[in-house]
């Protein structure tokens, strides 16, 4: 079991719920994917672990261009490959299978020609 969640109270709340479900099942949760984080008056993911009793394995940045991405009705990795947000989905997928994402050099600049 993988839980997504936002870094609000209600979403972790939501997420705590599923972990438990999951436990009572006897399946333990791999960790939490936190998605959309953008500023300091989200929860933090030392309180979000604390609170679901299982480790956060990722964050996903929040990203003005999933809107777009969505709207096109393309995953954001293809929309827009270089994106923060593409970046970190990249890299908790390589993590999951056990090996190491490097971001690909000069990712500013390629986002700025991207654009």
């Amino acid at each position: 079991v993988l839980v997504i969640t936002n870094p609000e109270i209600p979403a972790v709340t939501d997420a705590l719920k599923v972990i438990r479900v999951a436990r009572e099942l006897k399946k333990e949760p791999m960790g939490i994917i936190v998605n959309r984080v953008k500023d300091s008056y989200e929860l933090r993911t030392a309180e979000i672990e604390a609170m679901c009793e299982a480790p956060v394995i990722g964050t996903i940045p929040e990203d003005k261009e999933m809107k777009r991405a969505l709207f096109e009705k393309m995953p954001i990795i293809t929309h827009r490959p270089y994106s923060k947000a593409s970046i970190a989905i990249k890299n908790i997928a390589a993590n999951l299978v056990g090996e190491k994402y490097s971001p690909p050099k000069f990712l500013k600049l390629r986002n700025l020609v991207t654009r």
